[in-house]
């Protein structure tokens, strides 16, 4: 989920907010007219371009203002005011991890029961909560099985190194995709002569390639491991 508890969502709406406002100071009309007649740029591989730059402006916005400051202040919102537990910034920023999903761990914690405790419970109950939340992270992780299959099949410097090149590949079907070229645009052809007579979605072309080329990176991955393996139990 991209959310949380509400408190989450507006800060969340923030950072977006923000990289909105950056389009708009930025004058990216312009930028993108100088890049066409100077550059020799088509309209695709513009708009990659910008999106790629947004998204490498929105990490340090999300390292150094949601994180740090933005996170914990939306965790202190729903401590105080949803559960009604008051409790310190110090504490908010300490246990703001188990209030906002991340990549690993997709679910939170709503934590609705501190409601019910009295009110000089609640921050003693909230801080054991998250120090066995910290002493059992697998049991929290977001079970994927295809994921637990690479990760047994991988050797740890395997898996990072796929980690990678699926980043790679993200941003290589998403060039093609805007750009109309390679698998993507096969799969608009596809889908303008099978499905949708004569309409094709970008969208669901970039979907079906991004899958198509991560099994397919998945399995050479594997495929190699195991031939790696073989030959060292071979020694």
């Amino acid at each position: 989920m991209f959310y949380s508890h509400v408190y989450d969502l507006f800060a969340k709406l923030l950072i977006f907010a923000i990289l909105v406002a950056t389009l708009f100071i930025l004058q990216v009309d312009k930028w993108q007219s100088l890049m066409i007649t100077h550059w020799g740029l088509r309209e695709g591989q513009i708009t990659f371009f910008i999106s790629l730059a947004l998204g490498l402006f929105a990490i340090p916005l999300f390292l150094f203002l949601y994180l740090p400051f933005l996170s914990p202040a939306a965790a202190w919102c729903y401590l105080r005011f949803s559960l009604k537990t008051p409790v310190s910034w110090a504490i908010a920023k300490k246990t703001e991890s188990m209030f906002r999903p991340t990549l690993k761990r997709l679910e939170w914690l709503p934590l609705t029961d501190l409601k019910k405790l009295p009110e000089e419970e609640r921050e003693a109950t909230l801080i054991r909560v998250f120090e066995d939340f910290q002493l059992n992270q697998d049991q929290y992780r977001h079970k994927h099985v295809v994921d637990d299959f690479l990760r047994h099949n991988l050797s740890k410097n395997g898996y990072i190194a796929f980690q990678i090149l699926v980043g790679l590949l993200f941003l290589w079907v998403g060039y093609d995709t805007l750009d109309h070229r390679g698998v993507p645009n096969w799969l608009n052809l596809l889908q303008a002569k099978y499905l949708f007579v004569g309409n094709y979605y970008p969208a669901l072309s970039f979907v079906f390639a991004l899958v198509l080329g991560w099994f397919l990176l998945a399995g050479l991955f594997v495929l190699i491991s195991r031939i790696v393996k073989s030959k060292e139990d071979t020694l």
